[in-house]
């Protein structure tokens, strides 16, 4: 164990593969740091800066005080000062925030981290803060629901478009747990089966675009690291207009458009207050009016190794800036003195082979993909059950390929999601 006395510490649960890079990094700048998490991601280098590694198999709100007694005995033991709690998954940055109010630190506290976590809440600050939303409610009383649908019909009639209605989970993320429906009696069979939980379901106008995300290293609400990537598809349309496999790449950063999604998104982080971290800010650009409407702000990085993607294209890894502004806060020097990382004008793009559940058998070999434009790959699975749809969890390989125009990088994915191929038998009940 590595310590001195009364040092600053920052307690780290590097909680996602792409998270390992911060712990190098905080490694290579020599910050002092305690890793909790389970033994899969505490298994990194026995770097000089960390002070121990706690194990935790399944951390959650109501083993929290465990967590809370084994940190504030290693604390007291060697007299250390915690100067900031940081994680990386969705699941855990309500842990985190707690933990940070506990010790009475630096970084997200419960009610920024709320606002992160419960799409609900998420909603309705938003709209306090004049930026469209989709027509939603939750889906607690008959009455709201009555209210809602005759609403939809309205905005339908109103957009001449056909009435679609997503349910989410309030606090799920990403693509999990969504469902799609076309009538209301579709949304009240949901509803009856799931009565026991109608307060943690959101009901919500579906919205027929394009959809991007902003990735972003954020301080003090001001972001110095931001990235805008278009999706080939939206996540709900994998499998039904397109293949399984999500593409996404990074466009021309310096676009109009790019701008106009990184205000949009820097808007909402001047309101939700966020001290330190990273974000993803994901949105839709509507067909039949060209409106932004928010899907989801979250306080972790993007998800499937898209942060690789971030890399290539710009002059900074985001897991390096988030650790640049940890450590001139901790030196106390102005946050302003650390520069917005830059875009070094080429683009990237990142694929990730995926198919429906059932025994996936004679996957193409990504290895015999070898254009000079892959810059990474990663070989997942040869064959094996995957039991559910999300892609997300099905991912059966990954390439990220890097281009100097933009035209060049969404050929290539499109080349290769046509390449891809598996033999799927479906699983029998």
């Amino acid at each position: 164990m590595n310590t001195k006395p009364s040092s600053p510490v920052i307690i780290c649960f590097p909680d996602t593969e792409e998270s390992q890079r911060f712990v190098a990094f905080l490694a290579k700048y020599n910050l002092p740091c305690i890793l909790v998490g389970s033994r899969k991601w505490l298994e990194v280098p026995d770097y000089k800066n960390i002070i121990t590694k706690v194990n935790f198999e399944n951390i959650k709100n109501d083993n929290i005080d465990e967590v809370y007694i084994k940190l504030s005995h290693i604390i007291s033991l060697n007299n250390l000062n915690i100067f900031l709690c940081i994680s990386f998954s969705e699941t855990l940055v309500e842990i985190t925030a707690s933990l940070n109010k506990y010790f009475n630190c630096w970084g997200i506290y419960p009610e920024q981290a709320e606002l992160f976590r419960d799409k609900y809440l998420m909603r309705k600050k938003t709209i306090d803060m004049g930026l469209k939303s989709p027509l939603f409610t939750l889906a607690t009383s008959l009455t709201d629901r009555s209210v809602f649908y005759k609403n939809m019909e309205e905005i339908c009639k109103q957009k001449k478009k056909p009435f679609t209605i997503l349910s989410k989970p309030r606090k799920a993320w990403g693509c999990i747990g969504i469902k799609k429906f076309t009538t209301i009696q579709e949304v009240e069979n949901y509803c009856n089966k799931n009565e026991r939980f109608l307060d943690e379901i959101l009901l919500e106008e579906y919205i027929e675009g394009t959809m991007h995300h902003v990735g972003s290293v954020v301080c003090n609400s001001k972001t110095f690291y931001n990235v805008t990537i278009n999706y080939f598809y939206p996540v709900l349309e994998l499998g039904k207009k397109a293949s399984y496999n999500l593409r996404v790449y990074a466009t021309d950063q310096k676009s109009d458009f790019s701008e106009k999604l990184k205000n949009y998104q820097n808007q909402i982080l001047d309101n939700f207050s966020l001290p330190i971290g990273m974000t993803e800010c994901e949105c839709i650009q509507e067909k039949e009016t060209g409106n932004i409407y928010l899907c989801e702000i979250a306080c972790r990085h993007s998800a499937v190794n898209v942060t690789r993607l971030y890399s290539a294209i710009m002059d900074l890894d985001p897991f390096e800036m988030l650790t640049l502004l940890i450590k001139n806060k901790l030196e106390n020097k102005n946050i302003e003195t650390c520069q917005n990382a830059k875009w070094n004008s080429s683009y990237a793009g990142i694929i990730s082979f995926s198919s429906p559940s059932g025994y996936v058998s004679n996957i193409t070999d990504i290895e015999s993909f070898d254009s000079p434009e892959i810059i990474w790959k990663k070989k997942n699975l040869k064959e094996g059950l995957l039991k559910s749809e999300c892609n997300f969890i099905n991912c059966l390989g990954q390439i990220i390929v890097k281009t100097s125009n933009e035209q060049q990088c969404i050929d290539l994915l499109t080349e290769y999601d046509r390449l891809f191929s598996y033999q799927i038998t479906p699983i029998t009940k």
